[in-house]
């Protein structure tokens, strides 16, 4: 299976009168709608009922060069760095999941901090966020969310002071561990939001009486970019001085691959860029 869909590229190579030009600088949406099925007529080619993913259609930038469709292309912002437009698509999450924890209020926590919860992190602090707690078990990665805006970083079930403790509007979860996901369920105060964009590989309890009714939390999930509006949210955000360098921690050349993919695997990095 090919791997890499996180990507800054030049393109080679292109048909004429389709909007780019040998030498362009782009990156790469993931998700390749059908254009006519009733999610993609309301904007959401990523929930597309007919889907086709960059690693369905056999895509992959780990390589000197790879055929990409056009229609998945985006042009890389002018003035951001190689390894700024190689993060967009993660950075891209980051930014919707922020902001969908926005909607109840500024006071906001983001459990794991692998690159999109760091990229959550930046992206909050962008749009205003008064208070950014992250909680996460490497102390390597929340030394580095407290680089990217958190006003403080714990381990997961660390008992805190008041103001640590105080309940936030939102929780963006995004490690996808089930323990961390029912945890999240139970942290905001009555009234506010959980941002699920983890993935969990196991069934997750949840006290839906207790955590959801009751308290009247709501549960939302976060998949992807919206195929169109997210990039341009995110090259404006990018404009207007969202900087993404700090969750960037790792470079590698393709001779290095391994290295590479093993320090991604051991939860000691953000961002790794893979260098061809």
């Amino acid at each position: 299976m090919p791997l890499g869909h996180e990507l800054c590229a030049e393109i080679v190579e292109i048909a004429p009168g389709l909007g780019f030009a040998p030498g362009d600088r782009v990156s790469a949406e993931t998700h390749l709608g059908c254009g006519s099925c009733a999610q993609c007529l309301q904007g959401r080619g990523h929930t597309c009922e007919t889907l086709k993913t960059f690693t369905s259609l056999g895509l992959g930038a780990f390589g000197d060069y790879a055929v990409v469709p056009v229609a998945l292309l985006r042009r890389a912002p002018t003035g951001i760095q190689d390894e700024q437009v190689a993060s967009m698509e993660p950075a891209g999450i980051g930014l919707r999941a922020a902001r969908h924890a926005l909607r109840y209020g500024n006071n906001v926590t983001v459990s794991g901090c692998g690159p999109i919860g760091l990229f959550t992190i930046l992206a909050l602090r962008h749009l205003g966020a008064t208070r950014v707690l992250a909680i996460e078990p490497s102390e390597m990665r929340r030394s580095l969310a407290l680089a990217c805006g958190a006003h403080d970083a714990i381990v997961p079930n660390t008992k805190t002071d008041t103001s640590t403790a105080r309940q936030p509007d939102a929780v963006v979860e995004t490690s996808g561990a089930p323990a961390a996901l029912a945890s999240a369920l139970a942290m905001p105060r009555a009234g506010g939001g959980v941002v699920t964009v983890g993935l969990p590989a196991a069934d997750v309890p949840v006290d839906v009486a207790g955590q959801i009714v009751l308290r009247e939390i709501r549960l939302e999930g976060v998949y992807g970019r919206l195929v169109n509006e997210g990039w341009t949210d995110l090259q404006e955000a990018l404009a207007d001085g969202l900087d993404l360098s700090p969750a960037i921690t790792h470079s590698y050349s393709l001779e290095n691959y391994h290295e590479a993919l093993d320090t991604a695997a051991r939860s000691a990095s953000g961002k790794v860029i893979l260098r061809m």
